[in-house]
């Protein structure tokens, strides 16, 4: 099974690349945040790429039993088909005119209304990197708020689990929380739709009723629908976000 162990670390190598920290969640009582405080969610960014991940089906699978070579060839030649169509769905979605960001952005101040916390969202306002490029620098934010929201959309897209028929919608979403003043991280977590990942950092969230396509080519057939799936996935994690909040 050495195929699956392989996924296992290719996707995770996908996650902890995005980040310069280790990952955690703030529990202790001196970082918690208060849920009567005032959120600024900064701006958020479009996904630069749309992803369309094949784990397993039965030929994959039967090369993966055959041995290492054989499990080694499969996983290349898995790889490469996952990439190619990786980006004609990252393509046909900016041919679409795809906006996942502002998207986002909108379903996460409604779920912060909804839980009756306070938000608004900056759209013009970023961290820059710091002197060594590496960490986001806060200190030119202009904001009044308690806290600040940085969200990264770190993977979106379709993907068919080695035990699947389907490919299924998926999203993982990063959330730090920002205290303005000491410019520190207090809190910090994954959001994993449509994904049972075993990462303990993260939090698993069913995937809810999106389309699910027995083919790549059918996602790329259907292509409103499937877009539209993507941003339902995004939805979901955005749902979840304030309930999270210590």
């Amino acid at each position: 099974m050495r195929m699956f162990r392989f996924y296992r670390i290719y996707i995770a190598s996908i996650l902890l690349v995005s980040y310069s920290v280790p990952l955690w969640a703030a529990s202790n009582a001196e970082n918690a945040v208060a849920t009567r405080s005032r959120f600024a969610i900064l701006r958020i960014a479009e996904p630069e790429k749309l992803h369309v991940f094949n784990q397993g089906g039965p030929a994959v699978l039967a090369a993966a039993l055959s041995g290492v070579v054989g499990a080694t060839i499969a996983a290349t030649a898995q790889n490469e088909t996952n990439s190619t169509n990786g980006g004609l769905l990252t393509n046909i979605s900016k041919d679409m005119g795809s906006k996942y960001a502002s998207q986002f952005a909108a379903d996460l101040l409604r779920a912060f209304q909804k839980s009756q916390i306070a938000a608004v969202y900056l759209p013009d306002q970023y961290p820059a990197l710091d002197h060594d490029n590496k960490n986001p620098d806060y200190t030119r934010i202009t904001s009044d708020a308690d806290y600040l929201l940085d969200a990264y959309i770190v993977l979106a897209g379709y993907r068919s689990g080695s035990m699947d028929k389907d490919y299924h919608p998926f999203a993982v979403v990063r959330i730090w929380i920002i205290d303005p003043k000491t410019q520190t991280r207090v809190f910090q977590k994954l959001f994993n739709v449509g994904w049972d990942s075993k990462t303990k950092v993260v939090m698993n969230i069913p995937g809810g009723d999106g389309p699910l396509y027995r083919r790549a080519e059918d996602i790329f057939s259907d292509r409103k629908a499937a877009l539209d799936g993507i941003g339902e996935a995004l939805r979901s994690a955005a749902n979840h976000i304030p309930s999270q909040l210590p």
